[in-house]
């Protein structure tokens, strides 16, 4: 039970963040969009824009624009958080990755790989 609420929280958070860069674009989301097979609601949406805004906006972008210089590394040797518009790279990831990525953090997906990104997987 708990497994299918925290991939509800963020299938919604992921197509939040796509139905707001539509919104913002002022282009509206299309009929039958889906989300890892599953039909998405316009209730899904609005729940998924809030979660965007509380959990990954203040380093990912209000408007998605990401951190400035996101394709140099920081002092840290760590990348800043990229853009989810589409001058950035997430369109290439499928929605799966994109999930595990923020369910069970980025060494999930590539080892070894150190990242500011928290994983949500406890959230």
């Amino acid at each position: 039970m708990r497994v299918r609420k925290l991939m509800t929280a963020f299938v919604a958070a992921g197509i939040g963040a796509a139905g707001w860069f539509a919104a913002a674009a002022q282009r509206p989301v299309a009929n039958g969009l889906t989300f890892l097979g599953e039909a998405v609601t316009s209730e899904q949406i609005d729940v998924g824009q809030a979660i965007y805004q509380d959990h990954c906006a203040s380093c990912h972008g209000v408007r998605l624009e990401g951190e400035p210089d996101w394709r140099r590394r920081k002092a840290s040797g760590r990348m800043p958080a990229p853009p989810h518009d589409a001058t950035g790279h997430t369109w290439h990831h499928s929605d799966q990755e994109l999930f595990t990525f923020t369910k069970s953090g980025l060494g999930a997906v590539l080892p070894d790989y150190e990242s500011d990104m928290p994983a949500f997987g406890g959230c």
